[in-house]
């Protein structure tokens, strides 16, 4: 019932909202078949091998669910009994650990946390009526993490195969405030088109990850180049030969850049946060971190490509109307020939419109709770109405 090498299998990869089709994309790349996008996740089918594949390297995936059972549940009993009706006896061993995560829309419980306890108890008490031991819970760091989505009468149960979420890299050691989520960055470089090709800044870098993300596509290196933990390698049918396999084939594959990856901020404790994260990641060699307001930064080479996430959380609408405009300028100025990818919130004022230039390509997107849009610009020269 796990998933086999030589096997086809269906998978479901969750995702931030907006970047659906980015994820889609991306394991096309990488050899998945039968990609369906759904709303905050794609389907996809591949082996066991494909399964490893797809934790290692895809860059915009939050977790990577493989169904073990999908039915009709329309009440509690019927709730325990599909969940019961599992062999988690074969899977979970005496000296494993377990949590489950409940997710229901219109379900005929309406308590994500009640939902959760009862299916814990459905799986408990399976394993003890097989072997006669019951598991322990542990919700910070399960050996199992089980996902449970009940939509209307409709269940879905999963097992997670990555543990920790993916956007959790393993490079970062300095978070600094409300840091961008990973899988958030590479889905903005990787909506802007851009192909690797050119020097890049981030002039309101935060902790780097922007920066970061886009030296590792810059460079082909898996997204999980720096996690050495997944949570299917605490399942019985862990390959660890075809896993080392697998990911020795996409080390192999990383190449150097001849490229420069800058970032300024304001904030002297969040140049250092970055300064700290990629030296976790090795990556002092290639992006260089300095103290500055972007006002003050030109341009290093004739062409290239900013990533950024400019601050608002600011509540004080002039300010923020004043920083996006005095962006839009600045772009104009200082940075003809380049390309600019600037993600904006789309809520109240809508910063974005405050920028003043014409965007090529917009992309609804999530940051958290705040809707943003991404803001692709080709920065040439001449007036803001021909921009």
């Amino acid at each position: 019932m796990l998933p086999e090498e030589n096997k086809n299998h269906e998978f479901v990869a969750t995702t931030l909202e907006g970047l659906e089709q980015i994820l889609a994309e991306e394991l096309l790349k990488i050899g998945a078949r039968d990609i369906v996008p759904v709303r905050r996740a794609v389907r996809f089918n591949g082996d066991l091998g494909f399964l490893y594949k797809a934790n290692k390297g895809l860059r915009t995936a939050l977790r990577i669910l493989f169904p073990v059972l999908q039915g009709n549940a329309a009440n509690e009993q019927e709730y325990y009994d599909r969940i019961a009706s599992i062999p988690w006896h074969k899977w979970i061993k005496d000296d494993q650990t377990f949590a489950v995560q409940a997710i229901l829309n219109n379900a005929p419980i309406n308590h994500s946390h009640f939902a959760a306890l009862k299916a814990k108890d459905a799986i408990a008490d399976r394993i003890k009526k097989e072997r006669g031991t019951r598991p322990s819970i542990d919700t910070a760091n399960p050996h199992w993490s089980i996902h449970i989505l009940w939509n209307k009468n409709r269940l879905q149960v999963s097992l997670d195969s990555s543990g920790k979420p993916l956007y959790k890299r393993g490079y970062k050691v300095a978070f600094g405030k409300a840091p961008l989520n990973e899988c958030l960055a590479s889905g903005i470089v990787l909506a802007s088109g851009w192909n690797g090709n050119g020097d890049v800044l981030d002039p309101f870098c935060g902790s780097g990850t922007l920066l970061t993300e886009a030296a590792m596509i810059a460079m082909n290196m898996p997204a999980g180049m720096y996690r050495s933990e997944y949570g299917f390698m605490n399942w019985p049918n862990f390959n660890p030969e075809l896993y080392d396999i697998i990911v020795n084939g996409m080390v192999n594959r990383i190449k150097e850049t001849q490229y420069s990856f800058y970032g300024y901020d304001l904030n002297r404790r969040a140049v250092e946060d970055a300064q700290a994260n990629i030296e976790n990641a090795m990556m002092e060699d290639y992006i260089k971190i300095r103290v500055g307001n972007f006002k003050d930064i030109k341009k290093p080479t004739a062409v290239g490509q900013i990533f950024t996430n400019p601050p608002y959380n600011t509540r004080i609408s002039a300010e923020v109307v004043s920083l996006y405009g005095e962006i839009g300028t600045w772009l104009k100025h200082e940075f003809t020939g380049w390309s600019a990818s600037i993600l904006a919130p789309d809520e109240e004022i809508q910063a974005w419109k405050h920028i003043g230039l014409k965007a090529n390509r917009k992309v609804p997107l999530l940051n958290g709770s705040i809707s943003c849009k991404l803001m692709n610009y080709h920065l040439f020269s001449g007036g803001r109405k021909s921009q």
